[in-house]
């Protein structure tokens, strides 16, 4: 899956969120590109989100796992380049 800053911009925050997280867990890979530093920790917070809960990604605001800070996605993954 391929998705893009103006789009999350759309769904972050919203009902759809939890679609976003089903759908991108069925996926093989996501790349996030052309989107701001808020929006890739967004999704990392919410897949993480979505692992703990399953189905119900998007917890009532004051009720998901606690997080200081957003999880860091890995340098492989950000820089998009596979080591052979």
């Amino acid at each position: 899956m391929v998705i893009d800053g103006p789009t999350l911009s759309r769904v972050l925050g919203t009902a759809a969120e939890g679609r976003l997280a089903a759908l991108a867990a069925r996926c093989s890979g996501v790349v996030v590109c052309r989107a701001s530093p808020a929006q890739k920790a967004a999704i990392v917070r919410l897949m993480a989100r979505h692992e703990l809960y399953g189905e119900q990604a998007r917890a009532p605001r004051g009720r998901g796992p606690p997080t200081r800070q957003a999880p860091e996605p890995c340098t492989r993954c950000v820089s998009g380049a596979r080591r052979a």
